[in-house]
């Protein structure tokens, strides 16, 4: 993220200093250049090491340290040329206060990389997790841990979804911020006012808290929400009932309808930002559903020619 972070930086820099006749970025692409070596050398340094030797570890810093130096310089560079492009007198064009905005964002983005890699590399600091920053140019991305074998993690952001025995999508989520217990309670009362008949819900476990259980109990006549950890005696008695094993029968729908989703075009988001983002989902739920329909309409007149084909031929 560095390295992109003082690529837009430079890019942006010359292009601007081009439209407005400023020297001193001319070699902007070999500067690129140059800067990306140093980055492989700092990323190969730490590549297949079985053990961290003193000097192994001596190596390491010094090819971090050359990458951030360098990167650091033109930075600098950069902050200059757009206090002189700011004080140049030259008329400026509409888009003058847009573009300088943008090269200031990559230029804290490249500061905060820079710090970064400072502390954790070169100091043996341990990054907090919320100050990590997971993509430039979509800043909403999160890191999602899933804890599945063979998947050990995954950058985006979690989408909740309420789905029928039929699976139309009735109600979708972007979790933004939340976690998945955040959502329980939630978004039953968003689809309930939807569809007042809702009665039964089957969750994972990723949704259970004793508050949701005791709030849930209020709003649905059944439900399966699995509990994390230690369970008593009374919540195996829940969930040996007939009505709980109803609910949790009915999940098993679940892993079907992601991948029907993403057939649907949730595999990858192809738009930007995060309205774009939300508006991507949305497109896609629309997707799916008119899919299942398909899939109803066409089983329906599947039927209908086979009892057709069955009548018999009158003389």
């Amino acid at each position: 993220m560095l390295f992109d972070a003082v690529r837009k930086t430079i890019e942006l820099t010359a292009r601007l200093c081009d439209d407005y006749k400023i020297e001193g970025w001319r070699q902007y692409q070999y500067n690129i250049r140059v800067i990306k070596k140093l980055y492989r050398k700092a990323q190969l340094s730490k590549k297949g090491r079985k053990k961290d030797t003193s000097s192994e570890e001596s190596s390491i810093k010094k090819f971090h340290k050359e990458y951030t130096d360098e990167v650091g310089h033109f930075i600098k560079k950069a902050k200059s040329t757009i206090i002189d492009l700011q004080n140049n007198d030259t008329a400026k064009n509409v888009f003058f206060d847009i573009e300088v905005s943008q090269i200031q964002e990559f230029i804290a983005h490249a500061e905060r990389q820079i710090n970064q890699i400072e502390r954790r590399v070169l100091n043996g600091e341990v990054i907090p997790h919320h100050e990590k920053t997971f993509s430039l140019f979509e800043p909403h991305t999160k890191w999602i841990n899933k804890g599945k074998i063979g998947l050990l993690t995954e950058l985006g952001l979690r989408v909740c979804i309420m789905s029928d025995q039929y699976k139309f999508i009735l109600y979708h989520q972007v979790a933004e911020k939340e976690a998945d217990v955040d959502l329980a309670v939630p978004m039953v009362k968003e689809t309930k006012s939807r569809y007042n008949n809702l009665s039964s819900v089957s969750f994972d476990r990723g949704f259970y808290s004793a508050a949701n259980a005791e709030e849930l109990d209020s709003l649905l006549t059944e439900f399966a929400l699995p509990k994390k950890g230690y369970r008593s005696q009374k919540d195996k008695d829940v969930e040996n009932s007939d009505q709980y094993k109803r609910s949790a029968h009915a999940h098993s729908r679940v892993e079907s309808d992601i991948n029907h989703l993403e057939q649907h075009g949730l595999d990858i988001c192809l738009d930007h930002g995060i309205d774009g983002f939300k508006r991507y989902i949305a497109i896609a739920m629309v997707g799916a559903n008119l899919g299942t329909l398909g899939g109803v309409i066409k089983n329906k007149q599947l039927k209908k020619l086979k009892r057709a084909n069955k009548k018999p031929n009158s003389s």
